[in-house]
């Protein structure tokens, strides 16, 4: 059976997530219906990104993927069909395929131009979920729209090292359902240049020396002697190798979490100062 998945900016209160899928299914029942997420932050083609590259590539290949964030088609900006690394991805062309094929292939891209509507103010509803329905049915790309060889262009969110190589300047990316702070440092940019030193990340007034390999990790010493952990601050490199600076068991509805007890929002300045010696 094949499977189309939905990441939007909907949430979850408004009737647009399951309008889309009956959609899907009025087209084509004999699919299955994933959702990855429908919490992005409205238009939000960044942290759209990081959830879709993190995800989408664990389905099995020809798996179809509906994108619903900042999807209005506008002039430049069209509704396209891309196939990165044997995943389909029906979207509007406003950048995120640009931020997925960073380190992944682009084989296919494809203007859509059988299902456009008059209507724009609900592609994903009147025009992905067609396009995506027959996709499911094995209809080839061309049958759907017309190739087009150019996309649109926008940077990736990358660390930078200071010219002294003794500071990495990065910023925060994503803020996850824990409130743990997700940054743009990767684990393969801080061993290629931590060079052995010694090091301290700091955020705003936080300042944390060592990075460790899991949660449980960051307390093991404490937890053998009985110390109380909860509220420990720490840092690791998460499941997709990105630098993340956490609080042990937070709860962010209670006794908080590390992006509002670090005072760490999208876009802040984390730093990793490097030992001179």
């Amino acid at each position: 059976m094949a499977i189309i998945t939905l990441t939007t900016d909907f949430g979850n209160k408004d009737f647009s997530v399951a309008a889309v899928k009956g959609a899907i299914y009025k087209q084509n029942r004999n699919v299955n219906v994933v959702d990855i997420s429908h919490e992005i932050t409205p238009f939000h083609i960044y942290e759209a990104a990081y959830v879709l590259e993190n995800a989408c590539f664990q389905f099995p290949d020809n798996s179809i993927h509906i994108i619903g964030v900042d999807a209005e088609r506008s002039e430049g900006v069209e509704h396209v069909i891309a196939k990165i690394d044997n995943q389909f991805f029906v979207c509007t062309d406003n950048g995120i395929i640009s931020l997925l094929t960073q380190h992944r292939t682009l084989t296919s891209l494809v203007k859509i131009d059988q299902f456009e509507n008059p209507n724009q103010l609900f592609p994903e509803l009147n025009i992905f979920a067609k396009v995506a329905a027959f996709l499911a049915k094995g209809v080839h790309l061309t049958k759907l729209g017309s190739f087009v060889s150019g996309l649109k262009e926008i940077s990736p969110m990358l660390p930078s090292l200071q010219s002294d190589k003794k500071q990495v300047m990065g910023k925060v990316i994503y803020i996850d359902n824990y409130g743990n702070v997700v940054t743009d440092i990767t684990k393969d940019f801080f061993d290629e240049v931590r060079e052995g030193r010694s090091f301290v990340i700091e955020a705003r007034s936080v300042k944390i020396k060592e990075i460790h390999t899991s949660y449980s990790a960051a307390v093991e010493d404490e937890l053998k002697k009985g110390i109380n952990v909860s509220g420990k601050k720490m840092a690791i490199f998460n499941s997709s190798n990105h630098l993340e600076l956490a609080i042990y068991k937070s709860n962010p509805k209670t006794t908080g979490a590390a992006n509002t007890l670090f005072g760490l929002q999208y876009m802040d300045v984390v730093k990793i100062v490097f030992d001179s010696n």
